[in-house]
């Protein structure tokens, strides 16, 4: 997690995080086969993410857990309050923001199951090209389809502090266009939230919400 130090050093390491995202594993080992020359991975691509029902996986995985004296494991929050989490960072409240990705092996395209188009990805030297190049290989509907899903920053709170999170809320979301994700960092710092999310890098300001959104630095990922 980066160090809340001074805005240089923050924007330096969010757009590391850019550069190298930390993707879920289960994402990262997606090398299916190649597919077929003009169409996209025939996948269920939703606007509103399917999260999975709360389970005993986590509490599972802290009994398997061997801790130092002294130390204890508690969960503060697992699904349905949140999924797909790729970072996370607490702000000067404890709140605990989280980004989510849900276009990642889906609307965000892995080249390793689109080889066909590997030469005309490798001419891209900005977004337009990016962009331009999706729209030629997969047309209207693609870029349709390609524009369903949304990354995700999510809010957890401990409101009683108990050390378990009692509510969930989207912060925000909508970063659904075809060039979008992995929402691969999310800082809040002195009331605003930075976030990187292939292809930008995000201010965002609202305390519970994000009200406004300003592209600091836009072009990552090509």
């Amino acid at each position: 997690m980066p160090a809340q130090h001074s805005r240089p050093a923050l924007t330096l390491a969010l757009v590391a995080t850019l550069l190298l995202p930390s993707l879920p594993l289960a994402a990262a080992e997606n090398t299916g086969p190649d597919v077929a020359r003009g169409k996209l991975e025939e996948l269920e691509r939703l606007t509103t993410p399917v999260v999975d029902l709360a389970s005993d996986e986590a509490h599972l995985a802290i009994e398997r857990m061997s801790l130092p004296p002294g130390f204890a494991a508690h969960l503060f929050a697992a699904e349905p309050m949140f999924a797909n989490p790729v970072a996370f960072s607490l702000d000067e409240r404890g709140r605990v923001f989280v980004s989510e990705t849900h276009r990642y092996g889906s609307s965000t395209l892995d080249i390793r199951g689109y080889m066909w188009m590997l030469e005309d990805d490798l001419a891209n030297r900005n977004q337009a090209d990016w962009l331009a190049s999706i729209e030629r290989n997969f047309g209207p509907a693609g870029v349709l389809d390609l524009s369903k899903e949304s990354e995700v920053i999510r809010l957890l709170v401990d409101t009683d502090g108990d050390g378990t999170a009692d509510t969930s809320t989207i912060y925000a979301d909508d970063f659904r266009t075809p060039l979008d994700g992995v929402a691969s960092g999310v800082l809040p710092y002195r009331g605003n939230v930075w976030f990187t999310n292939i292809p930008a890098l995000w201010k965002l300001t609202g305390r519970d919400k994000a009200e406004t959104r300003e592209i600091l630095h836009r072009g990552y990922g090509i």
